[in-house]
């Protein structure tokens, strides 16, 4: 089965662990831990689970990732992918991207974009509320941290 990849992500210490992570809607999260030499499946392969379309690592946390989903939100694991948590978008929907931002009052600051405007988390993606002014509502489909 041939995928399509839809984001990459370099983990802090790629350095020295050389490991890659990858996003494919139909495929789900793949990993690698010699630089993209070889792949392991590592979440959502099941073709109904949710649609990865971007992830992130923790800056505060090198076991904990985030990933943009497109039906369910933001998606939240503290054990390097072994288990996921979901954060759904308020009022329904999904997300096209996520940045890590810095620090929020609960942990650390996201920011996620969605076809309904640019919603904020200050506790590590637990909860997501709609940033305030005009970004809130309209359509946000990129970031640049």
């Amino acid at each position: 089965m041939a995928l399509t990849l839809i984001a990459a992500a370099f983990s802090p210490g790629f350095a020295k662990d050389r490991t890659v992570l990858v996003t494919s809607c139909k495929g789900g999260i793949y990993r690698s831990r010699d630089g993209g030499h070889t792949w392991k499946p590592l979440a959502f392969q099941d073709e109904n689970g949710p649609c990865p379309v971007d992830l992130v690592h923790s800056v505060a946390d090198p076991g904990s990732l985030y990933v943009a989903s497109r039906d369910v939100g933001v998606l939240r694991s503290r054990a390097g992918g072994a288990g996921w948590t979901a954060s759904p978008v308020p009022g329904g929907g999904g997300a096209e991207k996520l940045a890590v931002v810095g620090r929020g009052e609960g942990g650390e600051r996201l920011l996620l974009a969605t076809g309904r405007g640019l919603l904020l988390s200050d506790d590590g993606g637990e909860t997501l509320r709609r940033a305030e002014g005009p970004l809130g509502t309209d359509a946000v489909l990129a970031l640049a941290p």
